[in-house]
């Protein structure tokens, strides 16, 4: 956890759902922390202020798999 608080380790985060992001991000500032990435999120077309606003991305992938 140090080297979290310190912003030497990363926090690569995994959420489908734009509200767990917003909430994640809430709890990141709160404990003055930075989260980098949200890994498979979905939803984050929903909340693409809030990510840009915090300077984080999303890796995700096609949901529909070419259907």
């Amino acid at each position: 956890m140090v080297g979290v608080l310190d912003g030497e380790i990363l926090i690569q985060n995994h959420c489908y759902r734009g509200e767990e992001m917003a909430v994640m991000l809430d709890i990141a500032k709160e404990f003055n922390y930075k989260v980098t990435t949200f890994h498979h999120a979905i939803e984050a077309y929903k909340v693409a202020d809030i990510l840009a606003e915090n300077n984080v991305c999303a890796a995700m992938w096609a949901d529909w798999w070419g259907v």
